[in-house]
């Protein structure tokens, strides 16, 4: 395969494709978890929203779902400072990383369903993490980040729907997202 640019320029759009692969990853983790929930007899909003809490009980990053969104992102950027920070320190073995991130999911999907929200979480945590960096980063990738659109949630959707709720507790969010629909769902 010949790729056309620089190298670096390559790297990007790489690194572009595996952020998005990951975003599909764990939003079909949630989405395995939301089935598992169904499968054990969970069918009200009320109670989907009960095991959403039982799971990310005890995640560090957003505080078990009490810290805002946006303390959520720093949360997860600041002991890195920067992408390049983030990703010397993926190579080191780093537990936020997204491709370790992406293996505990798929581990918590196969041996404790009840563990893939807070997996997923995560991981959609990273995603959004390196959409931040790499909005930030040069003109030519922001398009790229926009690609599927409102409809195939693109990153810079996902990115841009986490900060208008940035002021809000993360679970706080969730419940707003799912009350909205909970009249015709419970």
């Amino acid at each position: 395969m010949r790729l056309e640019g620089t190298s670096a320029a390559n790297s990007r759009r790489w690194l572009l494709l595996q952020v998005r692969q990951a975003q599909r990853v764990a939003l079909e983790g949630l989405l395995g978890w939301c089935e598992t929930q169904m499968q054990n007899g969970t069918r009200s909003i009320k109670d989907f929203h009960k095991a959403l809490i039982e799971g990310l009980d005890g995640e560090s990053w957003s505080k078990s779902g009490t810290a805002t969104c946006a303390a959520t992102l720093t949360s997860f950027q600041k002991p890195f400072g920067s992408e390049d920070k983030y990703h010397e320190a993926c190579a080191r073995g780093s537990d936020r990383c997204f491709f370790r991130l992406t293996d505990e999911l798929f581990e918590a999907l196969d041996e404790e369903a009840s563990k893939a929200v807070e997996a997923a979480a995560r991981l959609l945590i990273a995603t959004l993490a390196t959409t931040a960096w790499l909005k930030g980063g040069e003109e030519e990738l922001r398009p790229a980040l926009a690609h599927g659109g409102v409809d195939r949630i693109s990153l810079s959707y996902q990115y841009e729907h986490f900060l208008r709720f940035e002021d809000r507790p993360s679970l706080n969010s969730c419940a707003t997202f799912w009350s909205a629909g909970s009249s015709a769902s419970t």
